[in-house]
């Protein structure tokens, strides 16, 4: 298999995760011009208005630019699964509960791609590491047990998503009173531990794949070279 898209999936993993860190700390940062405009007076407050707005806008950059990460990267990553699944296929690993479809199918399901493409990615998995024999599988290839890394990923990637989209949905509207100040320090809290959640993720995410593409590597050396 072609290991130029596998390192390409894992540069956006890593792209994610840096813009997701960036996120993080422009959060913080608008958070602190929010509070100096909170407690200035007179005409600092108005100053202060507009770096607390343009804090705000350059966190939301961050977070757009992550998103668009993202999306190129769940492109790439269903292009290498489905070129995975296939070169798992010439294995030997037959008798599979996700057929190639389910490499791209199962992101577009509402709900169930919370767990489609993560099962779909374990059997690719386990069916690059097993024990081979002159380049063919082990029968028992998918008793293995999926990489706990692979469910730190999946868990922790899409925990920060929710987290940010809960938040999100969750602010008032802006006022003057108390009750708003205690709600944005709550906002920037969640969504703090959101972006850091999907920076862990997709740091996982490039260790985890780097792995999977390590085995199917192995596996095409074994099957070029010649059976004694």
């Amino acid at each position: 298999m072609n290991r130029t898209l596998g390192k390409w999936v894992q540069a956006f993993f890593w792209a994610v995760a840096a813009t997701a860190v960036v996120r993080a700390v422009s959060v913080y940062a608008a958070y602190t011009e929010f509070d100096k405009f909170w407690y200035s007076q007179g005409t600092s407050k108005r100053v202060n208005l507009e770096s607390w707005i343009e804090a705000e806008d350059s966190a939301n950059f961050w977070w757009g630019l992550g998103v668009l990460f993202a999306l190129v990267n769940t492109v790439l990553l269903c292009t290498w699964m489905f070129k995975a699944h296939r070169a798992t296929q010439l294995l030997g690993a037959t008798k599979r509960g996700w057929s190639r479809g389910w490499t791209i199918g199962g992101w577009f399901i509402p709900g169930a791609n919370l767990i489609i493409p993560k099962l779909v990615i374990g059997e690719i998995e386990k069916a690059a590491a097993a024990p081979r024999t002159h380049g063919h599988l082990d029968p028992d290839w998918r008793d293995r047990k999926s990489s706990s890394v692979g469910w730190l990923w999946w868990t922790f990637w899409w925990a920060g998503i929710l987290l940010v989209r809960f938040n999100s949905s969750r602010l008032p509207e802006p006022s003057l009173e108390a009750s708003f100040q205690e709600a944005i320090r709550t906002s920037v809290l969640l969504n703090v531990i959101g972006a850091l959640l999907c920076a862990a993720g997709a740091a996982l995410g490039a260790m985890y794949l780097r792995s999977i593409q390590a085995d199917l590597s192995q596996a095409d050396l074994s099957m070029a070279a010649p059976a004694f």
